[in-house]
Formats: C-alpha cells, structure tokens, sequence
C-alpha cells in the first residue's frame, strides 16, 4: 500500500506546472572566471538568453516577510513581452554584472517565467541590494552580483511594473 501512495505521489508531481528549462550548449564547461570568456562566446554564438525564449509571459511576486531567508508570496504583477525582453537584455549584457563576494540575498521579488502553455520554465530571484539569481543560470550574470549600471537597469524594470 505505501509503494502504491509513494508511486500516486511521484506521478503527480511530474505533472507539475513547473518544469524549468535547462541550456543544451555551453555545459561542458565550469563555471568559473578562468573560462568566463569562453563560455561567454559559447552562449553568444549558441543565442542562448535568459529568460529563454520560449518565454511569453510571467508574473513578478513580491515578498511580504521581511525575515532574512524566507519568502512569502505578496502582491502579484503580470509582465509582459516588454518586461521579457528588457530583463533579457540586463541578463545578457556582462557589463551589468560585476565579480564579488555575494552577501546574504534577501529576495525582494521573484519572478516566474511562463510558455505558452502556462508552465513555469524560468524563475529569478532579484533582491533591491544588487542581486540577481536565474535558474537555469546563465554564465553572463557572473554569480549574480550587479554593477551600478545594472543595479539601475533593473531596479527600473522591475519598479516599473511593480507600481502599476
């Protein structure tokens, strides 16, 4: 009987709405700095972009605790192809993002990437102290941590949507 549950289980989870998606190029690689330029030329030559693209909508969920590490869903935004394309240009240009030691991320904000059928295939986590986490990850994004320039960029996009 409990195989049968654990088995019920299992089927129903695969069944969840959302599957991110994973990059097929660019994973023989680590990700490290000695070989951040050739990964880099990898993901530019292979168009690989995050969000991924075949990303059509979404919704950016604010975090309504305010203790370190948790997270709990508070007002909801929709976004929209303009959203998608802007974060996909922060994401992609390596001059928005800097080398150097991440502190501890309080999320401010996640965002869920949508296809076209409704399922969750990208997510992000942006915290309004400079950080960002994508899964899947893109090397482009160094480990996250943004430069002014980028800090800007992306306190826009997401401001912009999140006062409407």
């Amino acid at each position: 009987m409990k195989t049968k549950i654990i088995y019920c289980i299992l089927i129903l989870l695969s069944f969840s709405c959302e599957r991110i998606v994973t990059y097929k190029h660019c994973d023989n690689f680590t990700d490290d700095r000695k070989q951040y330029d050739t990964i880099c030329a990898c993901i530019e030559a292979n168009n690989m972009t995050f969000p991924t693209e075949n990303v059509t909508s979404g919704e950016i969920h604010r975090n309504s605790s305010k203790d370190l590490g948790e997270f709990k869903k508070g007002e909801s935004y929709q976004i929209d192809k303009a959203f998608i394309d802007a974060f996909k240009r922060l994401t992609g240009d390596t001059s928005n993002f800097r080398w150097g030691e991440l502190g501890t991320i309080y999320t401010d904000y996640q965002i869920k990437f949508r296809d076209k059928d409704g399922n969750v295939i990208n997510s992000a986590e942006v915290s309004l102290d400079g950080m960002i986490s994508t899964n899947p990850n893109l090397t482009t994004t160094k480990w996250g941590l943004l430069s002014e320039k980028g800090d800007s960029i992306m306190r826009s996009i997401i401001l912009d949507y999140t006062k409407k």
